[in-house]
């Protein structure tokens, strides 16, 4: 069934586009609200990078008209073409907005320190994932819907 193959496709962590888009990025057009988060652990820089193994802390909720434009600023970049070449930054994560729909959830992350973005699943191993490089001031712009200023977690 349809469903069943957008799950097994999530599972499998396919994030390039395919016709009719991302599975990952499915499940941030539908959902109908995000949820932002900081990571405290920063400079935890382990073997297994992933959401799920990162210590965090619940920002705020997103909804409405503000998670509209924050899916947007997420989609633009998302939907850019990509570089060949990537930054010598190891990513980090800052901030991460968590998106669930139909029983799967998709997380943006985005690093401030090497203004990188990405599209992962909660266990997936970000190490292996190419990150978006973001435009000058775009991370500021994500560290805003998250509700923090910029500084780093104590």
């Amino acid at each position: 069934t349809e469903g069943s193959e957008l799950m097994a496709s999530v599972f499998r962590c396919d994030l390039h586009p395919a016709p009719g888009g991302s599975p990952l990025l499915a499940i941030v057009e539908n959902a109908r609200e995000s949820e932002a988060f900081v990571f405290t652990d920063f400079g935890s820089m382990g073997p297994n990078r992933t959401v799920a193994s990162r210590e965090r802390v619940f920002q705020r909720n997103i909804a409405g008209q503000e998670l509209e434009r924050l899916k947007e600023a997420a989609r633009s970049e998302i939907q850019k073409p990509r570089s060949p070449v990537s930054k010598p930054c190891p990513f980090e994560a800052h901030v991460g907005f968590r998106f669930r729909w139909s029983g799967s959830e998709a997380w943006w992350l985005v690093s401030d320190l090497c203004q990188t973005a990405m599209l992962v699943t909660a266990d997936q191993n970000w190490r292996g994932v190419p990150a978006i490089d973001l435009p000058r001031g775009s991370s500021e712009t994500f560290l805003a819907f998250a509700g923090v200023d910029g500084s780093r977690p104590k």
